[in-house]
């Protein structure tokens, strides 16, 4: 009797895994088509220093200069968010730094 009994629990533990897997396997697939569904804005919140020099109009050369001069001998340096090692700008804060420092330049 404990034959049967040990039998037909390893056949419903072995049925129970699988189902249990098709279960995580489409709960994940859901999950994936929803974050790919997520719309990111045309016009993003940083840039990096590329593009912040294209929105200040000027030269990325210049823009690095400024960028390295401000941190030693400028009151008000380029606001900028450090991630990873990069550097990130947000548009206020870049207009911001451009309308204190206009007559510095």
């Amino acid at each position: 009797m404990t034959g049967k009994f040990q039998e037909f629990a390893i056949l419903f533990l072995a049925i129970s895994i699988l189902i249990s897997g098709f279960l995580i396997a489409d709960a994940i697939k859901d999950n994936s088509e929803k974050l790919s569904e997520v719309e990111i804005p045309k016009e993003s919140l940083l840039m990096d220093s590329k593009a912040a020099a294209a929105f200040l109009g000027i030269e990325l050369n210049t823009f690095f200069e400024i960028l390295n001069e401000d941190n030693a001998k400028i009151e008000h340096p380029i606001p900028y968010i450090p991630i990873n090692g990069h550097k990130y700008f947000t548009k206020n804060k870049l207009i911001q730094w451009a309308e204190i420092n206009m007559y510095h330049y």
